[in-house]
This record gives C-alpha cells, sequence and structure tokens, in this order.
C-alpha cells in the first residue's frame, strides 16, 4: 500500500512507501516520551536555579536594578544569581555570555519570582513555537497528508527544542528570527531579512557562521543590513553596560572559549556537536588543548572554503544551507542550540519525502540524512558524553546538500502556492 503526496515539481500526487507511516508514527511518539520523562524527573532541579535560565533571568534583575555596570563581573554575577535564584552549590557563576541588548528582554520577568518567571518564559516559547508552527504550515503539507498532525507532532518530538523549553534558553527566540529571516529572503526582500537576522546575535556562536558564509557568497545586500543591524544593537549594549564592562564581555567571550584547558569556565566540551567538540571528544587523551584548538579552526577553515563555491541559487535556500553548516563550524554549541535546525530539517523532510520508492538517489540520501540528523539528538539521553558524535549526520547532511544544491529545496519554492 502506498500514501499518496503532493508532487511540489508537478501539482500531481506521488506514491510514497507505506513504511513511511508506520515510522512518522512511531518515532514522534517515543521522542515525545522521552520528553514527558524528563519533565518528570527534572522539573524540580530545574526550578531550583540550575537551569540556564538562571544567568538570563539574574541579567535582567541585574538591569532593572540597576547594576548594569556589574552584568560581566562574576562575583557580582556569582552574588546575584545566588540572592534572586538561590544557591546552587557552585563556586563560579553561571555566567552572563549574552550581549546587555537581549537581557531588556528579561528585565519585566525579574520583576516576578524566579519561579513564576521560569514557567511565565516557558509559556512565551510555548507560544512563540505555535506561531512558527503556523507560519511553517504552507511547507509542510506532505507531512500532513501522512497524519495531520505530523507536523505539530515534529515540532514537539525534536529533542533540542525540549531540552531549550526545560532549560528556560532562548534558542527558541532565535529559531523563530530564522523562520521570519528565511520569509523575507522568500519575498526578495534581502536588507528586511538581514537587520531580522542580526537580532539573532544574542547567539553569536550561531549567527556569526551563518553571517560569513553570506559574505563568502557575495550576498552584500543582506550583509549590509546585517552589519547595520549589528552595529545598531552593539551601541545599545554598549550604552547599557558602558565600555568597560563592554571589554569585560569579550574577556568573557574568551574565558568561556577556553573552558578546558583549565583557566576557563567549566565547559563540558565533549557535549558540543561541532568540529570543535568532535575534536575533543576523540583527541582529548592524545592532544594538548593548544594541539586541539589549531586543528579546530584548521579544519573549520578548510569547511568554509569547501562552502565557498557551494551557495545555492537563491538566498532564501542558502539561508537554509547556511543554518545546516552553522553547526559544525560554530566554536561553542550546546544541545539545546539544534533548535535552530527545525527550520531545514522541516522543509527537507517535506519536500523530499516523495523520493522514498523512486530512482532519485540522490533526493533519497539526503532525505535520510535529514530523519537522521532529527533523531540523533536522542544521544543525549543515552551518552551525553558522547554527544559530539551527532556531528557526523549533520555533516554527512551539509556535504550531501552541497552536492545536490541546485534541487535541494527544489520543493520549497512551489509547496506554498
Amino acid at each position: 500500500m502506498c500514501l499518496a503526496l503532493f508532487d511540489p515539481k508537478g501539482g500531481s500526487v506521488k506514491p510514497v512507501p507505506y513504511y513511511l507511516k508506520a515510522l512518522a508514527m512511531g518515532i514522534p511518539a517515543y521522542l515525545i516520551g522521552v520528553h514527558l520523562w524528563t519533565w518528570v524527573f527534572m522539573t524540580g532541579f530545574y526550578l531550583g536555579g540550575h537551569s540556564d535560565f538562571r544567568q538570563l533571568y539574574t541579567g535582567g534583575f541585574m538591569l532593572r536594578t540597576g547594576h548594569a555596570h556589574e552584568l560581566y563581573d562574576l562575583p557580582a554575577e556569582k552574588r546575584f544569581e545566588d540572592q534572586v535564584a538561590g544557591m546552587d552549590g557552585e563556586n563560579l557563576p553561571m555566567p552572563i555570555a549574552h550581549p546587555a541588548y537581549e537581557e531588556l528582554l528579561f528585565a519585566p520577568l525579574s520583576i516576578l519570582g524566579y519561579k513564576p518567571a521560569y514557567f511565565t518564559f516557558l509559556g512565551l516559547n510555548v507560544v512563540l513555537l505555535i506561531f512558527i508552527y503556523y507560519l511553517m504550515q504552507p511547507w509542510t503539507r506532505n507531512l500532513a497528508a501522512i497524519f495531520p498532525w505530523l507536523p505539530a507532532a515534529l515540532f514537539v518530538a525534536f529533542l533540542p527544542v525540549a531540552i531549550a523549553l526545560i532549560q528556560g534558553q532562548d534558542s527558541v527566540i532565535l529559531l523563530a528570527l530564522l523562520v521570519i529571516t528565511w520569509l523575507l529572503l522568500r519575498k526578495g526582500h534581502e536588507f528586511a531579512a538581514g537587520s531580522v537576522l542580526a537580532m539573532g546575535l544574542f547567539k553569536l556562536q550561531i549567527a556569526v557562521p551563518i553571517i560569513a558564509l553570506f559574505v563568502l557568497w557575495r550576498r552584500m545586500k543582506f550583509c549590509a543590513a546585517f552589519v547595520f543591524g549589528a552595529s545598531a544593537l552593539a551601541t545599545v549594549s554598549v550604552t547599557i553596560v558602558g565600555l568597560a564592562q563592554a571589554k569585560a564581555y569579550v574577556r568573557m567571550l574568551l574565558y568561556l572559549g577556553n573552558s578546558y584547558s583549565g583557566h576557563g569556565y567549566p565547559l563540558v566540551v565533549e557535549r558540543m556537536a561541532n568540529i570543535h567538540g568532535f575534536i575533543f571528544g576523540l583527541g582529548r587523551s592524545l592532544l594538548s588543548p593548544h594541539v586541539i584548538v589549531i586543528v579546530t579552526l584548521l579544519l573549520t577553515a578548510t569547511v568554509f572554503l569547501l562552502l565557498l563555491k557551494a551557495a545555492p541559487d537563491s538566498s532564501a535556500d542558502a539561508l537554509l544551507f547556511a543554518i545546516c553548516a552553522a553547526i559544525p563550524l560554530s566554536y561553542y554549541l550546546l544541545p539545546h542550540d539544534l533548535t535552530i535546525l527545525l527550520l531545514p530539517l522541516l522543509i527537507l523532510l517535506d519536500s523530499l519525502i516523495g523520493s522514498e520508492g523512486t530512482t532519485d538517489l540522490a533526493a533519497q540520501r539526503t532525505f535520510r540524512l535529514a530523519a537522521l540528523v532529527f533523531v540523533s539528538p536522542l544521544l543525549v539521553s543515552y551518552s551525553v558524553g558522547h554527544f559530539y558524535l551527532v556531528l557526523v549526520p549533520v555533516a554527512c547532511l551539509v556535504f550531501s546538500l552541497m552536492s545536490g544544491r541546485s534541487s535541494a529545496f527544489s520543493g520549497v519554492h512551489i509547496a506554498a502556492h
């Protein structure tokens, strides 16, 4: 038996093997079960002040109460974190590693107590996900043809989204900005799109690789808008905290980047699904920290060079490709940061699902890699110390997209009509 799906190229229907229906039912159900299990056992821990929301909330509190001039001072951060979010038993603070302009969003939340603010932000993130879901509906019609509820289930089933929600992270906000940027690019509004992407600079580790690729691909109008928006946000941030704290923020980023050498914040680098985490995870017992940094930089530069001539034809497709490539190219990346992959993965799964049961082997390869990337964050539940291995399917997907860049997102242009 076969399912009938829309053919994005011809408007007719295409038969798809019936086994997809079984997989579409079983995999999301299992992943959603993992989410629920995590919420049952971990909510109390995170409400006790151990979530990433701790530093966002504290930063907003410091801005609201007139302590912006101490925002990146580690002893002050620790003092305020313990005051507003409770003692966490750690000697170091959870560093406020985001630019000051973002903390303006959390200053009003800090009027509430920590727990009410946590649930309020959780609710806002859920509302934002529902908004993204409705924006993406025109590009999930093939998935909905299998089960009407499948696109919504995939939103809930993607593990990085669940991690972002329970951690009180801002990754869903970045996903929303990227979706809006993509929609603007589809309409040809490159300057507006670049300005929106600049608002995502609170995730420097993701925004910088994306814009670097657009520079390589000479999408200069988009890049000019990004620089304009970034300059405005940098001015706002420096105005809020002062020049001395702005310099302290730069030192903070370097401090975080030196985490495994014994001189920086003790982040777990092997939980990063990027080149940095992969090299560290495989070579930490063989290579010195300096060698790991050098190898990481060399491999990252090599990938950038390989991507130089890999730009898709349209700026909208280029953004989807750049989002995928930004994961391995980032220097600092944690599991919740993979939330941004939901945009390109949904589009790839929807537009290429019709390749199953056909002779289009290249499309099948990309579709199956996209499905594997969607499922691969499950590794965080079974072997979090090897989460760096998630880089393997992500990198394979990037190179698969490179090999067929003119057609990988071809169904995207027609699916909305």
